[in-house]
């Protein structure tokens, strides 16, 4: 039996330290006035050690070429477009020493699905898994169409949607030597079944529940077929109202309570690190 050590920085910002070795999944730490909930962590959360991107847009690659700029021990895993937007991120920001760019884009390396990236130095193992991100579903879609608040801050939403496409979009199945596995996926997704499948039974699942009210109905789909044996969401806090919502998490409760057997579900407290024995 092993251990590991979550940390959920809100939105999809999650570190698993295994053995004194951190790992990280699109580090975001910035929040605007009204974002829900608060958090006190900022960049310097991340120290060194590998960085995965699940995809481009803002809520997850923001802060990464800050971070990269500033920790030299970073490296990061990302799609091409990711890389693009990192590069010119660079480029615009002010505070960051032109001379340095070119060896800190040497840091980013281009993934692409079913990639397998092995960190000796770290004894993990990581399956890239091809991914989409969620559609947004009706409700979603007119709750923002009919808000007046979300008409005045448009412009700096397009704004960060065009600076910052999604690329591809991925999953990772994450082997920590043989004490544990996790899937988890930046955005929900429950195409190609197949493949899904072919990273049954993990430990955990790390499951994002943002985009649709009915986020965890979908959840549970992605779990019948993944088999986890513990559950936990991601992503449903309300970090950039008034276009998003927290996403309630009651039916993929009670989902995972009826399963047979019953599925662990675990809700992290943001920012506390959280232990959970696997195996």
């Amino acid at each position: 039996m092993g251990k590991i050590t979550l940390t959920w920085n809100a939105t999809a910002n999650v570190c698993v330290e295994w053995k004194g070795q951190r790992i990280f999944f699109d580090p975001w730490f910035h929040r605007i006035e009204k974002s829900d909930p608060k958090i006190k962590n900022t960049i310097d959360f991340v120290n060194e050690g590998p960085i995965f991107m699940s995809h481009g847009h803002f809520d997850h690659l923001q802060d990464v070429p800050t971070i990269l700029a500033k920790k030299a021990g970073v490296t990061v895993y990302c799609s091409e477009i990711a890389k693009k937007t990192i590069d010119t991120q660079l480029h615009l920001r002010k505070e960051i020493d032109p001379s340095q760019i070119q060896a800190t884009l040497d840091r980013v390396h281009v993934i692409h699905g079913g990639d397998v990236v092995q960190l000796e130095k770290q004894g993990i193992t990581v399956n890239v898994i091809p991914s989409k991100h969620v559609v947004f579903d009706f409700r979603t879609v007119m709750r923002v169409l009919f808000n007046p608040e979300v008409w005045k801050n448009s412009k700096i939403a397009r704004g960060l949607l065009k600076d910052y496409p999604a690329g591809d979009v991925f999953g990772f199945d994450v082997h920590f030597g043989n004490d544990a596995r996790i899937v988890m996926f930046g955005s929900l997704w429950e195409k190609f079944p197949e493949i899904l499948k072919q990273h049954a039974n993990p430990d955990i699942y790390i499951a994002p529940v943002a985009g649709r009210l009915d986020a965890g109905k979908i959840a549970l789909k992605i779990v019948d077929l993944l088999k986890p044996r513990i559950v936990i969401p991601v992503h449903h806090d309300n970090f950039y109202p008034p276009i998003t919502y927290w996403v309630p998490l009651d039916a993929l409760k009670a989902g995972l309570k009826s399963r047979d057997p019953p599925v662990k579900f675990i809700e992290l407290d943001y920012e506390r690190p959280t232990e959970i024995e696997t195996g």
